[in-house]
């Protein structure tokens, strides 16, 4: 399975989630990705499994990105990641598979994870 993270900056909680991506058999390759124009070249061509994407206070344009990556990935699962509980919903609404506030719980991300698997299987 592969799986990307799509995070302009580093943090405490991207960090995370990257230790508890490496330590699961499922996962083949972790991508790192800074910006949406880059995300969208790259997944065009190789969609992955699961693309982890951060969702600002200023900008929450990670929503908006779905309806261009929903058109060619449909099987791909995206996650979004924020500080912020507001955006749930429209996660939801606009076909995410799950949503994790941060500080993100350990406990949180693996039953999302274990989730998505379910979806992939």
């Amino acid at each position: 399975m592969r799986v990307c993270i799509l995070e302009k900056d580093t943090s405490v909680s991207q960090i995370n989630l990257l230790s508890w991506l490496y330590e699961k058999k499922d996962v083949e390759e972790i991508t790192f990705i800074k910006s949406k124009k880059q995300f969208l070249k790259i997944a065009e061509k190789d969609p992955p499994d699961i693309v982890f994407i951060r969702v600002c206070s200023d900008q929450p344009t990670g929503l908006s990105i779905l309806e261009t990556f929903y058109k060619s990935m449909k099987n791909t699962k995206v996650v979004f990641v924020s500080e912020i509980r507001d955006y749930a919903l429209e996660a939801y609404n606009v076909g995410a598979s799950g949503y994790l506030v941060e500080p993100i719980e350990r406990k949180r991300f693996e039953s999302c994870f274990s989730k998505l698997l379910g979806f992939k299987r």
